[in-house]
């Protein structure tokens, strides 16, 4: 598997693993909607700094240090409920 695949598939994972919409996890990572949708389809090839801030986010957002998102399991509707409330607050 090549870097660029590889870079794909983390930030696709994070995406599936945060149980957000592609709009909410977009305004959560500061980065334009067709850009995030772009990395998780595989049409554009996210840098390893990129990525590697994707993943860190993603982890931060749900509460994970020092651990592979993947591993996690997530309650998406609990995990809506924390986005709504830290846009809210921001």
């Amino acid at each position: 598997m090549n870097k660029q695949s590889e870079n794909n598939i983390r930030v696709k994972r994070a995406y599936e693993q945060s149980g957000l919409s592609y709009s909410e996890l977009a305004k959560l990572l500061k980065i334009p909607r067709n850009t995030l949708a772009c990395y998780i389809t595989g049409r554009r090839t996210p840098s390893d700094i990129v990525t590697a801030y994707i993943t860190d986010k993603v982890k931060g957002f749900l509460g994970v240090e020092n651990g592979n998102v993947t591993d996690e399991f997530i309650n998406k509707t609990q995990i809506k409920a924390s986005f709504v409330k830290q846009v809210e607050s921001a």
